[in-house]
């Protein structure tokens, strides 16, 4: 918990290579030759993904005691081993881009939480697609999820609350999927408006390698083409395309805790 790992027990790489090996080296290392390089991959994430971690910090305080100099916060492949003054630097650059001249605690919770939507699910998929730019000779499309609805966001309603307001992790598959947790919004609303979109994309994508279609036929929702230009699909009350915003902190905060080559 101190060291920010969200699950004990998962894939490790194996310590062997034979005929039944499944994972024989780090996932960057993976990644450089995977065979989905030849097929067209669609990333995204919602705005606030970190609201996924509201009930935890909610019923433990604790948890934001423990953040520090934030050097526990740190990306965990960057290694146990990592020069402890470099860490300690690391960390710092870490807090003063998230909480300033602050401490971590109860009163501002909230940034501890847009802290872990990067260190979780942004710049780990930032790094997924910057792969794929350099490496890939398919397709590359990025999204962001960013429609606040009162009713429809299920999963930040179960999570935090009805009084809560942002995009938490997972409230995108509420607008693709119907379940037992789904509102039924009015076809004349902006709710409907988005589920019409959302389908639309993903069909249009699943049936073709192109998400390009008819809800959105006045934009051009173009891959992804060069490690300069990351722009993306902006799912809000509008359907836009734009730079992708999470930018401004993964560029000077997260990417500078690693060498080029290894992002």
């Amino acid at each position: 918990k101190h060291h920010r790992i969200l699950f004990a027990f998962g894939p490790v790489v194996e310590p062997y290579t034979t005929e039944h090996t499944v994972v024989a080296k780090q996932p960057h290392e993976l990644m450089q030759n995977s065979w989905s390089h030849r097929i067209p991959m669609m990333f995204g994430g919602t705005s606030f993904e970190g609201l996924l971690f509201y009930p935890e910090v909610s019923r433990r305080p604790a948890t934001l005691d423990e953040v520090g100099n934030c050097k526990n916060l740190l990306p965990s492949d960057l290694g146990l081993n990592l020069d402890p003054k470099l860490r300690e630097n690391y960390g710092l650059q870490l807090k003063k881009a998230y909480f300033g001249d602050e401490p971590c605690n109860q009163a501002n919770m909230m940034k501890f939480l847009e802290l872990c939507s990067y260190r979780e699910f942004w710049h780990p998929i930032y790094r997924a697609a910057l792969n794929r730019v350099r490496q890939s000779s398919a397709p590359t499309y990025l999204y962001r999820f960013d429609h606040d609805s009162k009713l429809c966001n299920a999963i930040r309603i179960v999570l935090c609350g009805h009084q809560m307001r942002g995009v938490c992790h997972g409230d995108d598959l509420c607008y693709i999927f119907h379940s037992m947790l789904s509102h039924q919004s009015a076809p004349d609303s902006p709710e409907h408006k988005v589920i019409t979109g959302m389908v639309d994309v993903w069909t249009s994508f699943a049936a073709h390698g192109d998400p390009n279609c008819e809800s959105i036929k006045s934009l051009k929702f173009a891959p992804i083409e060069n490690v300069t230009n990351f722009k993306c699909l902006n799912i809000g009350d509008q359907f836009e395309v734009m730079a992708l915003p999470e930018l401004q902190k993964i560029e000077p905060v997260w990417n500078s805790f690693y060498a080029p080559n290894k992002l």
